[in-house]
């Protein structure tokens, strides 16, 4: 049974943010305003983005973790069952054409979200949770088909490692032996969708090949605190979310290191990896796998960005809550094991 406990310091230390977390945050942070203030760029039209961190932050150092947990597992079930209602029901009239015969709907899913790609990221958090922590498979299935229509390529990698991680976690050995073959259909499943191209693309990225390299080609120019938010989007002409143009690097690494510079990307990377690092020494499954799910996504898309985020406002809430509750030492979560 899976269940959280205090380590058993006093109540006040629930509140405090720990040292790790607010330095990373804190030079990150200061990097990225420098990088505004140097590129003259106008963050009036990102409050809404910055709102969003703050407030993950404050809830990170005000609630307990259990509860952060189970308000978003709740809430996201509740988001997606509505976003299908919203989607067979009420189309909207942006629609992000599939490129894949299997999706039924004939387009990506995005139900009540502006982007396929964030409901998908957040069905991929709720699979992290449905599967480790609730073992519920009916809430892991849902959340698997729905990111499937959503044809979300991070979500779906980071679906086969958090499989991975739970079944390393069963003690009996058939237990192990079944999830090694779920595992194994669906990582079938994964590179048959990879092997299918999307029109127009004339790669298995979709054409992110193309906006990789373009983003290189801004990063050789050496400038030590990027060129500003939104870089790649003025460089293609837009200012703003456009549909058919990238608005940014598909990668998170590279959208850092063009839009705020080297050091800020290989800071964010290494705080991520550190936090992995952390939860795997510690065995915390769970928050693992909520991290897996962010590094995945990153290959593909740049989900963590303050400024010009509109599309992502969840996903960065999501992010620097399960970023900071993760590193307080005040709060421990035990190690899965299968009764």
């Amino acid at each position: 049974m899976l269940r959280l406990s205090p380590s058993g310091r006093s109540n006040k230390n629930l509140g405090r943010i720990p040292p790790l977390a607010l330095v990373f945050f804190s030079i990150s942070f200061l990097l990225q305003i420098v990088s505004v203030i140097q590129n003259n760029y106008s963050i009036a039209g990102d409050l809404a983005g910055l709102l969003t961190v703050g407030l993950g932050v404050f809830a990170a150092t005000r609630s307990h973790l259990d509860t952060l947990l189970r308000t978003f597992y709740l809430s996201s079930v509740t988001f997606i069952v509505l976003g299908w209602l919203t989607e067979i029901l009420l189309p909207s009239g942006v629609s992000f054409e599939s490129g894949f015969g299997f999706n039924l709907l004939g387009r990506r899913l995005t139900g009540l979200s502006a982007h396929p790609n964030v409901i998908g990221l957040l069905c991929a958090l709720l699979f992290a949770l449905a599967l480790i922590k609730y073992r519920n498979v009916l809430a892991a299935t849902f959340s698997l088909v729905t990111m499937i229509f959503t044809e979300n390529r991070g979500g779906l990698l980071a679906a086969v490692v958090i499989l991975a991680i739970w079944a390393y976690s069963l003690e009996k050995r058939r237990h192990r032996v079944a999830a090694l073959s779920s595992i194994t259909v669906l990582a079938f499943a994964i590179f048959s969708l990879f092997g299918s191209l999307r029109e127009g693309a004339n790669d298995l990225t979709s054409g992110r090949l193309d906006i990789w390299s373009v983003c290189q080609s801004k990063i050789s120019q050496g400038h030590a605190f990027g060129f500003g938010p939104n870089t790649i989007a003025r460089i293609f002409g837009v200012d703003t979310v456009d549909w058919f143009r990238p608005f940014h690097c598909h990668n998170q690494f590279l959208d850092d290191a063009v839009n705020f510079g080297v050091v800020l990307a290989c800071l964010n990377l290494v705080g991520l990896l550190g936090v992995i690092y952390i939860n795997l020494r510690k065995k915390q499954n769970v928050l693992l796998g909520i991290f897996i799910v962010f590094l995945t996504a990153e290959i593909f898309e740049s989900p963590i960005r303050l400024f010009a985020s509109s599309g992502f406002l969840w996903i960065n809430f999501c992010f620097y809550v399960f970023f900071f509750t993760s590193s307080r030492r005040s709060i421990e979560l035990n190690q899965l094991s299968e009764k």
